[in-house]
């Protein structure tokens, strides 16, 4: 009966299809990301992958891609890709608003994806706002695997190397969404809370202050959430 559910759910869904051609992108390997879509199964927050596409295209080559949920219309790039004046950082929609507890449901939605990735020993790579979709209900999807990695095979320094560029890079997605939050002045204690957040996340902090964890910060998120709600 389950199974039966499952599958009536995959048809009757919209699915979109992506076929990874042989050449090496500035990414790297499309097989690469197609293994690492794979691994990274199942979570809310990641595009889901319903089947693996394995054949022959109409010159006779082997082609493998992917059949996918298709995304919903209403999302959009939260960020656009660094400019030659923003370098490596991305740049954002002048249009672009959140409040502070939008800002907040967004961050947390991001770090539970990228601990869950952690947890299949993948490295997304590219962490970035651009490759972050989300709605005006500040739903939010972690796209492009194009620059993911595996690390299982790594020694243990290697791994927590990784996850530690990959955490820094979560702290500056956090400290570019401060600079377009509209309702800083109604929770100043929690913005400058957030802005210290910043500070660990990056590893700015005192050599002697401990960084801050991705489960240690999806618990601050949650607290810090409870208390924004409790303000309306």
């Amino acid at each position: 009966m389950h199974d039966n559910a499952v599958t009536e759910e995959i048809f009757n869904s919209e699915v979109a299809v992506k076929l990874f051609k042989g050449e090496v992108t500035s990414d790297g390997d499309p097989q690469d990301e197609l293994k690492a879509c794979i691994t990274a199964g199942f979570h809310p927050n990641l595009v889901s992958i319903m089947a693996e596409v394995d054949g022959v295209n109409e010159q006779n080559i082997s082609q493998k891609g992917l059949v996918m949920n298709l995304i919903p219309n209403h999302f959009f790039n939260l960020g656009q890709p660094p400019t030659l004046e923003s370098c490596t950082r991305d740049h954002f929609d002048s249009k672009l608003s959140l409040s502070l507890k939008h800002l907040v449901k967004i961050l947390l939605k991001v770090t539970d994806a990228l601990q869950h990735l952690h947890e299949k020993q993948l490295c997304h790579g590219d962490l970035y706002a651009h490759n972050i979709l989300i709605d005006h209900d500040a739903s939010v999807l972690l796209s492009d695997f194009g620059a993911a990695s595996h690390f299982s095979h790594l020694a243990r320094h290697q791994q927590s190397a990784l996850q530690a560029i990959e955490q820094r890079a979560l702290g500056h997605l956090l400290e570019d969404l401060l600079k377009v939050c509209n309702d800083a002045s109604s929770a100043p204690r929690v913005f400058e809370e957030l802005r210290k957040t910043h500070l660990q996340l990056i590893g700015s902090n005192s050599p002697n202050e401990p960084k801050l964890t991705l489960s240690e910060f999806k618990f601050q998120l949650l607290d810090i959430l409870a208390s924004l709600e409790l303000l309306e």
